[in-house]
Parts: structure tokens; sequence; C-alpha cells
């Protein structure tokens, strides 16, 4: 029995140790790489002292009742990938019992200690696990706040967990945790943030352009893959996304394997999203809503494309009665920043580029005063980073020799994280948004670009692109027409 109001925070059973206040798991000393929800599986077992864990009890902690995700099959993939991480197999375990369709059992004995080093016995599961997805140990209402993965009110000293998806052009989606607003500030040392990677979602196309919402609790990206192609929402900690848009092409158009939907943007009360649609040819593009559970598509606006693949990403107002977007101008030689109205759909220009200039990639800040922009030569495809005032006056660069990228507001408005090739391979940077100097954001991946912070939550997306070898068939029913799209029978991957 516990003589003293700490918490238990750390669980041991040999050769495993786990601390549920940080998330993190070790075996004789060496950290072991766990997601967040085999921990939250993990410790619903640990604290059922040796009784029976429902599948049932799993779901309701692992996913809130509305979740869109198939739940028998996330119980399964969440025991599998806790059972890896242990090394327990199910056909002989030493730690994980599994009742068949029931649920699953802790087999070992469980040695808790407090938060000051005090033994005692397994507490019960009480309450539900944190909104954030990370598993923890659930406190007694007498012994004050219930700790959270990144509850950013435990302890006096507070530390702010972010958590990074990086979204994977060669079908990669990647979950990594790291203490980003620590790193970012420069209060830490480097060394000592345990970084996790881990698969977010699993298709075999191209996962592009990705948006957090604003509880950080689902990722919006666009999708490639020739025949499913559109823009999808996934449950962050969850299984299989949900498609929301449709824009595959058709068999013998594979050359153009490329969605024509692009740019997720959520509105401010999450129950939107914003997308730009390419049109035939490729010269116009539209700007539709779709609500963010799936429903109609509705068309806003139609305007001339910027004359690339590119820059087209948007942001909403605060308030969410606009959007700021790139407008392509009809010389086909500009590209400024324009503010549409969702009330009347009117359009206001807000740049004024010279002759082969684009102004790409609007982000506003959080309280919708200032836009951070890449502004570039055309033909190049790079440029630098400068922000604009809503008010007027000119826009003020902060970046220089085309080291700009598009970006994302810190959460406080006092930084600008930004995607940028300085150092040869593209990575992630941060810049004061008054200007100053830029910095590379500890442990982003390389090769990372187009970065989405939320409004709540502390989450960080963005992409990571990768390279992949490959090779394919394509069957012809005559000399020009391909009868269906190309099959890819090798492939080898690159840069991992």
């Amino acid at each position: 029995m516990f003589l003293s109001n700490s918490s238990p925070t750390c669980a041991r059973f040999h050769p495993f140790q786990v601390d549920l206040s940080s998330g993190v798991l070790q075996r004789s000393g060496v950290r072991v790489p766990v997601q967040a929800q085999p921990l939250q599986v993990l410790r619903l077992l640990l604290q059922a002292d040796g009784k029976v864990v429902t599948r049932e009890e799993l779901r309701k902690v692992l996913w809130p009742e509305d979740t869109f995700v198939d739940f028998e099959l996330g119980v399964n993939t969440a025991v599998k990938k806790l059972r890896q991480a242990l090394a327990d197999p199910a056909d002989r375990p030493k730690f994980i019992e599994t009742l068949p369709k029931i649920g699953y059992r802790f087999l070992v004995p469980v040695e808790w200690v407090t938060e000051d080093g005090q033994e005692g016995i397994t507490p019960k599961v009480q309450g539900s696990a944190p909104s954030n997805g990370i598993g923890v140990a659930s406190v007694p209402e007498n012994h004050g706040r219930a700790a959270h993965g990144v509850d950013l009110e435990r302890r006096s000293a507070v530390t702010k967990k972010w958590v990074w998806l990086a979204v994977g052009v060669a079908g990669f989606v990647l979950l990594s945790m790291a203490e980003l607003l620590r790193v970012l500030r420069g209060n830490v040392n480097q060394s000592s943030i345990a970084i996790e990677v881990i698969p977010l979602v699993s298709m075999p196309g191209s996962q592009r352009t990705p948006a957090v919402s604003p509880d950080g609790t689902h990722v919006a990206f666009s999708y490639d893959d020739g025949l499913n192609s559109g823009i999808y929402v996934a449950l962050v900690g969850g299984e299989r996304p949900l498609r929301l848009t449709d824009s595959a092409t058709s068999p013998g158009t594979w050359a153009r394997w490329s969605s024509s939907d692009r740019y997720p943007a959520w509105s401010p009360d999450g129950s939107q999203i914003a997308f730009s649609h390419k049109e035939e040819g490729h010269l116009k593009k539209s700007i539709y809503v779709v609500p963010a559970l799936g429903g109609l598509e509705r068309r806003l606006y139609t305007m001339a494309a910027a004359p690339w693949q590119g820059c087209g990403k948007m942001d909403w107002s605060p308030d969410g009665k606009s959007l700021v977007l790139t407008e392509g101008l009809q010389d086909g030689v500009r590209a400024r920043l324009a503010l549409l109205s969702l009330s009347d759909l009117t359009i206001r220009p807000l740049t004024a580029p010279a002759n082969q200039e684009f102004d790409c990639d609007p982000t506003l800040s959080p309280d919708g005063t200032t836009i951070a922009f890449v502004r570039g030569t055309m033909g190049a495809f790079l440029g630098d980073l400068f922000v604009l005032k809503l008010s007027g006056g000119d826009p003020i660069r902060l970046t220089s020799h085309n080291s700009g990228g598009e970006a994302a507001w810190t959460q406080d408005g006092k930084e600008i994280v930004f995607s940028s090739p300085s150092k040869g391979i593209r990575s992630l940077w941060r810049i004061p948004a008054t200007g100053g100097q830029a910095r590379p954001v500890a442990f982003a991946a390389e090769d990372a670009s187009d970065p989405s912070i939320s409004v709540r939550g502390n989450q960080l997306a963005y992409e990571v692109s990768k390279e992949r070898d490959a090779v394919w068939q394509l069957i012809l029913k005559d000399g020009r027409h391909a009868s269906a799209p190309p099959k890819r029978i090798l492939s080898a991957k690159r840069n991992q």
C-alpha cells in the first residue's frame, strides 16, 4: 500500500520499466520505441492487476464514441504493436494473454513506484484515456489533477509536448514525439530528447500537403495513386482514413497521376475543410469546401491558377469569414495573394508582385493580423519568406538567398516554422516573426516541407519526401493507349 500522497508513475516488470507520466518504455535501461495507443493498452493491462481488460474497455479508452475507425482492427493492431515492443509472441506469451473475442490479461507481477520513489501495489484504473492519446496512469482525485501525456499544467515546471506528424510522399505517414516547445525556446539539451518515429497511416500512393485540425485530433491530406486520389482525413492514432473527395484519374490517363484536389485547410471551428481543385488543363482552379466528416462539396470560387503545380496553399481567417490564397493573374507571369470573402464571394488583392514574380503559400498569424508567405521568381521555384500586415504596408523580408518555403505560425504568434533548402537538403527551420536569425528545428526529418501547426493540442504536421526506384508494367490496348493503370512489379526505396 502506498504510504504517501504521491501518485504511481512508474511500473516495473522484469526486464521492462515504463514511466507512465512521460510514456517512456525501457528494457534493461535501453529505451524501446512504443506508440501512443499500444502504450495506453499497456497502461490498462498493468492497472487491471491481473484481471481481464475487455476489448470494449480498450475501445472506449482508445477512441471516442464518434470516431470513424474500424475498432476491431484498431484494437488488434494496438495489441500487436505492444507485443512487438515487448517481444511477446501471441503463440507463446510471457506478458499478455489473449482471451479470444473477450479481451486480454497481464500475466506477470507488476511493481509500482511513486514520484518520490516509494514502492507499492497496482493502482486501480480510474477515468478514461486522455484526449491527446498518450497513455498514462490515472490519479485518484485526492492526489490532485490527473496526469496527462501532454498535460500542460502538470507540476510547477510546465513542459509542453508537441506531436510531429510527417506525411510521406512515397506513401509514408510518420508519427514522432518530442518536447518541441522547449527545443524551440532553446532551453533543453537536444541530445536528451527521445524521438519516436512510427507509421501513422499506411497507403501505397503519395500523401501530401498535410493540415492538422484546430484541436489537433485529425490530419487532412491529399492522396495520389491514380485510382483513389482525393482529400482524406485521418484520426491521429486511428487506422483507416476517411475519404472526403474523389479526384481519381481514369484508365489511360495514368501519366497525369497527380490528384487535382490539393491543399486542404481546416475552418477555425473544425467543421469544414477548404481545398483547391485544378480544373481541366490546370489553367484554372476552384476553391471548394466540404464537411470535415464527409458530405457534399460546395464550390466557392474559380480563378486563374498559378502556372505550375504548387502555389496552392490557403488559410482561413480566425473568424472564419474569409480565405487568404494565391491568385494567378491572367497574363500568366505573376501570382499574387488575395483575400476571398465567404459572405459575398468577392476577392481583394493583397500583394502586387512584379512581372515574373510569385507570392505563394500564405498563412495567417493566430490573431489574424499578419500573413507569412513566400515570394520568388517564376522558373526558379525558390523564394524567400516574407510577412505582411493585413492593415497595409509593404512586405517585410525574413530570409534571403531563396532560403524560404511553406510556413506555419507557432501558437503564440512569436515564431514561424518554415521549410528551407538553405543547407542543400530541405528541412524545417524557425525564425522570429519580427525578423532575426533562422535556426533549424531540432529533430525535423530531412526533405521536410509543408508544415502545419494546430491552434490547440500542440501538434505539428509536415510532409517528408522519399525517393523510390521502381519498375512498372504497362499493358497497351494499341500502340498509343493503355488498357489499365500501370502495375509496379519491382520497387526499391531510397533516402530512408
